[in-house]
């Protein structure tokens, strides 16, 4: 079974970014109709602000070496920890489920667009 991990991180409901991620997440269900589709809104459900716990589990990853996904856990040694663990764990699984992933976001494009338009705006020109 594929996996789509599909992110969504900015702040308007109605966006070109959305909009166009919806299309190609639709084009993607119908190309796998037994895939799974997971859908992560990082706009309406933030991941929370990185803490010392955190911090705590990154140092203790890296001071040991430990390169596999699957042994993270392993730094958990307290309970702020545990805590820390807790939240973050979902995302890194998620991205390493995922056969493929797509993340809607402002881009290049959309400052470009929106640049052009203002400018047209500004001096009267038509697009």
């Amino acid at each position: 079974m594929t996996t789509l991990l599909h992110l969504n991180a900015g702040a308007r409901r109605r966006s070109f970014s959305r909009e166009a991620g919806d299309a190609v997440a639709a084009a993607w269900r119908a190309a796998h109709p037994g895939g799974v589709h997971v859908h992560r809104d990082l706009a309406r459900t933030p991941v929370p602000q990185i803490g010392e716990a955190w911090t705590e589990l990154c140092d203790h990853v890296l001071e040991h070496g430990i390169t596999d996904p699957a042994r993270y856990a392993e730094a958990v040694r307290t309970p702020a920890q545990a805590a820390a663990w807790a939240v973050v764990e979902p995302l890194p699984s998620e991205l390493l489920a995922a056969d493929a992933a797509l993340a809607d976001r402002r881009g290049a494009h959309e400052a470009s667009r929106a640049a052009a338009l203002d400018a047209a705006r500004r001096t009267g020109a038509s697009l």
